[in-house]
């Protein structure tokens, strides 16, 4: 069968410039001349995280990058990542690395 191969650099170069901005499977699909069904298939089976989960991976590794380096304020980082809100932000961080951004914040000022 055909398989054609996504040029993963390419997305997560997109993904990284519109982090701020909601980004859609569909515009994914889209930028990739396919379906949302076929471009979720490749996707999921080259990256092994579906669209969502890559593109939350990557708001939340910049965000974990930001309260490192930055002395922003996570309502801030949140909205530079594309989360709706600092509580949404600190969820879903929270669940991903175990711990809170205030409590990553403390250990490393």
């Amino acid at each position: 069968t055909f398989f054609k191969r996504l040029n993963i650099d390419l997305i997560e170069r997109f993904v990284e410039h519109h982090l701020a901005t909601k980004i859609s499977v569909a515009q994914l699909a889209d930028m990739n001349h396919m379906s949302r069904g076929h471009f979720n298939e490749l996707f999921t089976k080259q990256t092994g995280l579906s669209p969502y989960q890559f593109i939350l991976k990557k708001r939340l590794t910049v965000a974990h990058e930001l309260i490192i380096s930055t002395r922003k304020p996570l309502s801030l980082i949140a909205q530079n990542v594309g989360f709706s809100s600092q509580s949404a932000l600190t969820h879903a961080f929270t669940k991903h690395f175990g711990y809170a951004p205030r409590q990553l914040r403390s250990v490393s000022c």
